[in-house]
């Protein structure tokens, strides 16, 4: 077996490291965490009275040179992914980038070639692919238990009163990208993934909270090369408690997957499956967890097979299953969405350029009650 990977946490806020990646530190296979950083002393005490014993700093350049690891694993602000992960391919280290990979395809490709220069590693955190439920309906497509694919519906949407989790930077203008950005990202991989390849991009976007420089709901249309259409839904303002559900619909059945009202990225509950053919609801398809939590954060964590398939891509010396440029497949069409609402038209991958977002984010007016 080879060695396990020595990993090193950048970031260890409350939405990132300590909910999704601290539970499962202690049952990665693959790799080790041996290292933290933070500008914030209280995020590396929180981490080290709960998790165990790390090297901790709170400088990155200081981290990248004295921390005994192998590789890091970025779960910072979508503005900071591009100068991080270029410095840290010039120390020569592996890196997992937390989704968004960056704001930009521009900023992507920045990252992508510092990694190939440097000879390292490179893999987006597209977590959701690894979820046990996510992965059971890519095995029923690929089946063929739904015919031919020919649409999927997709939403995101956050209770008004629970999103974000206080002020915080993902309100920023210095994003580039609001909730599509952070949220739809996932379900344009998966969407993706599952219908193949993105090559026309329509959208709307609206700033509806005062609170937020960024889009706060968002609705697009992916025409894929296949002939699939996507439709995803992402919001914040919304009255209803908290949502995330996927509706794939084929010529001989549909499969629906739900989750709510908690949050899917902090649960480690399955989504809700349901099979349906010509209108009747036959089957249920919802794969149950373990009786034991620690036994299913063990063995069925997103997060821990993300993680691991990183590790393994490094100790193979291959491509990991989700490289730098499926990372920066998400961006480019969250960017046509943003070129898409600002121009009133629809948007042919591939992208030039991703254009001025910050003069269409400055110009984007806050909608209100007032017609």
């Amino acid at each position: 077996m080879s060695k396990r990977i020595k990993l090193g946490i950048v970031g260890c806020g409350f939405a990132g490291t300590q909910t999704m990646y601290a539970p499962i530190l202690r049952h990665l296979q693959q790799a080790e965490v041996t290292a933290l950083t933070d500008p914030d002393p209280n995020a590396l005490a929180f981490m080290t009275e709960r998790y165990g014993q790390f090297d901790c700093y709170t400088d990155f350049d200081s981290f990248l040179a004295n921390a005994p690891v192998d590789a890091v694993l970025l779960a910072t602000p979508v503005f900071l992914h591009e100068p991080q992960a270029i410095q840290a391919a010039r120390a020569g280290k592996h890196i997992l980038c937390e989704k968004p990979m960056a704001p930009t395809i521009e900023a992507c490709d920045a990252m992508i070639a510092a990694a190939q220069a440097n000879t390292i590693t490179l893999m987006v955190g597209f977590s959701r692919r690894f979820d046990k439920s996510v992965q059971l309906a890519h095995s029923l497509l690929q089946e063929g238990r739904l015919g031919r694919l020919v649409h999927i519906r997709a939403e995101v949407t956050w209770c008004h009163d629970l999103s974000p989790l206080g002020h915080n930077w993902r309100q920023s203008i210095r994003t580039l990208g609001g909730l599509f950005q952070d949220n739809a990202t996932h379900i344009i991989d998966l969407c993706a993934w599952w219908a193949g390849p993105i090559e026309t991009v329509s959208a709307q976007v609206r700033r509806v909270r005062a609170d937020w420089q960024v889009e706060t709901h968002a609705h697009a249309t992916l025409g894929h090369t296949s002939g699939v259409i996507s439709t995803i839904h992402t919001s914040n303002i919304s009255h209803k408690p908290t949502v995330e559900s996927f509706l794939l619909e084929g010529t001989d059945a549909a499969l629906e997957l739900s989750f709510g009202p908690a949050a899917k990225y902090a649960s480690p509950e399955p989504f809700t499956v349901y099979l349906w053919e010509k209108g009747v609801h036959r089957r249920e398809l919802t794969l149950g967890n373990f009786g034991n939590i620690d036994r299913e954060l063990g063995e069925h964590s997103m997060y821990r097979r993300s993680i691991d398939e990183f590790a393994l891509a490094i100790q193979e010396r291959r491509s990991p299953w989700i490289d730098g440029f499926a990372g920066r497949a998400a961006i480019e069409v969250v960017n046509a969405a943003y070129l898409s609402a600002a121009h009133n038209e629809t948007i042919r991958l591939p992208l030039v350029s991703s254009g001025d977002l910050k003069s269409i984010f400055e110009k984007m007016p806050l909608f209100t009650t007032e017609a």
